[in-house]
């Protein structure tokens, strides 16, 4: 079998998550089924152009291609998409399904229901208001996407746009990061045929405590990650 991994990263002064998950997986992939078997295909924020991605968010023909030439080229069989926004778009979900591949989507967030992807709000707490409504605009008046009325009117648009065009009918499974999350995107519409629970995985060396004194938390200090800090 051969793999193609697609990731679209944060910028490298803000790396996510999303990122280090990629590359792990990447690395631990190669290492077991060959780099001649797990090729990968990433585009970085750094480059993006606000204006660029005016006309292409909708459709990016650009990576479309690319991404389809690969997986023609190389005879690749299934394709595991990590970000997909906002550059590579969800043009290469349907660029790796016309190429012949099996399409899988790691669900890193809940961003196909909510452009904040995180079903929360600071001040408000948890928030769910834009999966009500076919025509949610709960996020633009909120400026849920990076705390921006601009922002967010693109990025609310180009999902109604991405629903509207059934641009995620194209994949043909969804990775879960636990449980909870399984049964969340189920109730938000997806078959369960189409979820498997993948959870992260993580290279820690074994380290023998024999004491345990407090806890370590690794994350942004903010209030959506659970984390409150005194004025």
């Amino acid at each position: 079998m051969k793999l193609l991994l697609v990731h679209n990263k944060y910028q490298s002064n803000n790396i996510g998550g999303e990122d280090i998950v990629y590359k792990n997986e990447l690395e631990s992939l190669r290492s077991k089924l060959g780099e001649e078997n797990v090729l990968s295909y990433e585009v970085s924020n750094d480059n993006l152009s606000k204006i660029k991605l005016i006309f292409n968010i909708w459709f990016n023909k650009h990576y479309y291609q690319e991404v389809r030439k690969i997986v023609e080229d190389n005879n690749i069989d299934l394709v595991h998409i990590h970000n997909f926004y906002p550059l590579l778009t969800p043009s290469i979900f349907k660029a790796s399904k016309d190429a012949g591949a099996k399409v899988v989507h790691t669900l890193h967030n809940y961003r196909l229901w909510c452009i904040s992807g995180i079903f929360y709000r600071d001040g408000y707490g948890v928030c769910e208001l834009c999966t009500k409504s076919k025509f949610p605009l709960q996020g633009i008046f909120n400026k849920c996407f990076r705390k921006s009325m601009v922002q967010s009117v693109l990025a609310q648009t180009s999902f109604w746009y991405y629903r509207a065009t059934k641009a995620f009918d194209n994949i043909d499974y969804f990775f879960v990061l636990t449980n909870f999350q399984r049964e969340k995107v189920k109730s938000l519409g997806i078959s369960e045929s189409r979820i498997t629970l993948k959870p992260n995985s993580l290279k820690i060396p074994f380290v023998n405590i024999k004491e345990k004194r407090g806890y370590i938390y690794v994350g942004r200090l903010e209030e959506s990650k659970g984390i409150y800090t005194e004025p």
